[in-house]
């Protein structure tokens, strides 16, 4: 292997350092800029996500503000047993059973447990129940009602009663019902019936004047929720959330009470109850009540109609698992309270949950549901279970199932804005873009790294080649300055007459003709490289028999090689056959120059060898392709494996200049394979023992018989 000087190892460090130095500097710029790119197509996904997020969230609204508009559409008799309504065939009002008294209530509202009102004197009441104290009694009315269905009513009345005392926020209602009934001085069983017969009264305690102490938790709830919808309205009139009653769910403004006539009837108690069914035992099958009805309702002054106004419905958590939601009904300075528990676990299913799992973001998030920062319920999608999340078809880990990066919360629609939506998500994709930028990404790191690579190793190679180069032009300088030396001097003594004796004369002589011979093949072969770097054409080629060729070879070289002291052996192969008359097709020029230069360099690596001879062998090679093989073997050291395909380069010498002591170019042996491939040839070598034979294959153009 060739070894290199101390320059050219010291050029190619700072070949390599520099171009380490500029891949890096151009690296950094670029890894910036792809660092931007994928940013930006991860805050791109993660705004796609938040889309998705907030159009969920604004069906929540839609819902949620359908569900409140219906019930702030509510009469304000329906939360009584009877309700007022207008018979439109008599133009005039009637009573009918509300659609609140029913059990289950004829409500969408997810999750209800029921209605209740609580009169301006603090007493409580539920629309499933008249003003009746047993079963008994209704069914003594005529009322066809069951045992397990009076049972019914109790439970669920006593069940919405239970929530209303229950509550930190209607403490100061439930202190007044203590005090009615204790200023009464009547049982339990008599307190309760007393309760059960102000159930539905709306206007026969207005002597009872006004106490608002007596709702004081519940009022200041009222008056922060108003005060927060009023301040939110005023910052943000042109926001795309919320609604008010008459409005699209889409508008948000401010949300005004308003003011009606309202209709109630005057008692709802065992009386009144017993008035309906005589009514209802006289409708005609259409529905509509008779005149006697009309001249009832007239006559009795049942209905009493008077100027109220009606505040929007507000909402609040109760202990953690229930709704409540409540509005004021005001007649003058007394105060209504109207409202319903909702089971807040069963209007989040369906109000929150259903919608979510139903999207698509739910495969990409975690939905958790917060009040005054506490979570009420954390909603995963069951393809979530294993920890992990997916989205656009990628799967992305979340440490130990859970998702912790915020990608969008906002409060829900009032007067559900206490309740916050918090959708949490994972590590997020970029998305199908990064797939492209990948794509580019490695094709320029292939481009830059293979680039540098090229670059380094063509510069290289031209190192390489300026110090082959100028290993030539020391070699050549050397190659010619030694012969004409010699030359000279021995001219310079014969030419002087000091040279006497004939036979020294005649060594003389042969010497001067042998380095001319060697001089002018060192021209030649010179001459012949420059011809064929700018000339790519292929040589003019003439057929000759083998056995010319041979003849011709032997004398182009015989002299070469007695002087040398060496032994030419020339060897035709018969196999049966005789091969000298085969044809092949070479440009004779060329074909001696092969010979002679492959003559030389056996000669020149051989002289140390166990045996000074050189052998010229001609073989045929029958098998495709058919090929005649000149041989040129010595018996020299041979060639070690590693070093056997770079002898054929231009320039190539093994070993150092400094060191080398065999004489030579490095054109010898890269001229001979450029002529050989001009003439359709090929050149291969293999080492013998001892030695190395170099062969030269040309076509065989036909099989002569011997």
């Amino acid at each position: 292997m060739k070894v290199r000087n101390r320059k050219s190892r010291r050029l190619r460090r700072r070949l390599a350092l520099a171009l380490l130095v500029f891949l890096s500097l151009l690296a950094l710029p670029l890894y910036v800029i792809f660092e931007k790119v994928y940013a930006q197509l991860g805050m791109e996904a993660f705004y796609a996500r938040r889309i998705a997020a907030e159009e969920l969230l604004h069906r929540i609204d839609d819902l949620i503000v359908n569900i409140v508009r219906e019930e702030e559409g509510r009469e304000f008799s329906e939360y009584g047993y009877f309700k007022v309504e207008q018979q439109e065939l008599w133009r005039r009002k009637g009573l009918s059973l509300s659609p609140l008294s029913k059990i289950p209530p004829e409500s969408n509202v997810p999750g209800i447990i029921g209605y209740f009102q609580v009169d301006p004197d603090g007493s409580f009441h539920s629309p499933v129940l008249p003003d009746v104290s047993s079963a008994e009694e209704l069914r003594a009315l005529g009322m066809s009602v069951k045992l397990e269905e009076y049972a019914d009513r109790v439970k669920r009345r006593d069940e919405i009663k239970n929530i209303f005392e229950a509550s930190s926020l209607f403490a100061g209602v439930a202190k007044a019902n203590e005090q009615i009934a204790e200023t009464t001085g009547q049982s339990l069983q008599d307190k309760l019936s007393k309760a059960d017969r102000l159930l539905d009264r709306i206007s026969g305690a207005n002597e009872w004047p006004r106490q608002p102490q007596q709702l004081l938790n519940v009022d200041e709830h009222l008056a922060e929720k108003e005060r927060r919808e009023d301040t939110r309205s005023a910052m943000a009139p042109n926001a795309d959330r919320g609604f008010s009653s008459g409005e699209s769910s889409g508008a948000m403004s401010i949300r005004t009470p308003q003011k009606m006539e309202i209709d109630v009837p005057r008692e709802q108690d065992a009386e009144v109850v017993s008035s309906f069914l005589e009514l209802k035992a006289k409708k005609v099958p259409n529905g509509h009540a008779l005149g006697d009805e009309e001249s009832f309702w007239q006559s009795r002054q049942e209905i009493e109609t008077f100027e109220g106004e009606i505040d929007p419905i507000q909402a609040f958590v109760v202990d953690s698992h229930i709704l409540a939601f409540v509005r004021r009904v005001w007649r003058g300075e007394r105060r209504y309270l109207q409202g319903f528990f909702v089971d807040l676990g069963g209007f989040l299913d369906e109000a929150v949950e259903a919608p979510f799992l139903s999207s698509a973001i739910a495969r990409m998030s975690v939905l958790e549901i917060v009040h005054n920062g506490a979570s009420l319920k954390r909603v995963v999608a069951p393809i979530q279970t294993s920890g992990r999340l997916y989205t656009q078809g990628r799967e992305l880990e979340v440490k130990e199932g859970e998702a912790s990066n915020v990608l969008y919360r906002a409060g829900l629609a009032v007067p559900l804005e206490d309740l916050e939506l918090v959708f949490k998500i994972g590590k997020i994709s970029p998305g199908a873009g990064a797939l492209v930028v990948n794509v580019l990404a490695g094709v320029l790191i292939v481009v830059l790294v293979g680039g540098v690579l090229g670059v380094y190793e063509l510069v290289s190679r031209q190192i390489d080649l300026a110090e082959e180069r100028s290993d030539f032009v020391a070699a050549v300088s050397h190659e010619l300055k030694t012969p004409l030396t010699s030359i000279r001097m021995y001219a310079e003594m014969l030419k002087s007459g000091w040279v006497l004796d004939e036979q020294k004369k005649g060594t003389y002589y042969d010497f001067i003709f042998a380095e001319s011979e060697r001089l002018s093949r060192l021209v030649a072969n010179v001459l012949q490289v420059a011809r064929l770097s700018h000339d790519d054409s292929m040589l003019q080629l003439k057929k000759f028999e083998v056995g010319e060729l041979v003849a011709l070879a032997q004398k182009k070289v015989q002299t070469q090689v007695d002087g040398a002291g060496f032994v030419l052996r020339v060897n035709v192969e018969e196999d049966g056959k005789d091969i000298r008359h085969e044809i092949i097709e070479v440009e004779e020029d060329a074909f001696s120059q092969i010979i002679i230069n492959l003559v030389d360099n056996a000669i020149k690596f051989s002289k140390n060898g166990e045996e000074k001879a050189v052998e010229l062998s001609v073989r045929r090679i029958d098998r495709e392709p058919r090929e005649v093989i000149f041989a040129v073997r010595d018996f020299g050291p041979g060639i070690p494996a590693e070093q056997q395909k770079k002898i054929f380069q231009l320039f190539y010498r093994p070993g150092s200049e400094l060191t080398r002591t065999t004489a030579g170019t490095g054109i010898g042996l890269a001229l001979v394979k450029e002529l050989a491939s001009k003439m359709n040839a090929r050149v291969d070598l293999k080492n013998a023992t001892p030695g190395v034979e170099f062969l030269v294959g040309f076509p065989l153009k036909s099989l002569n018989a011997a």
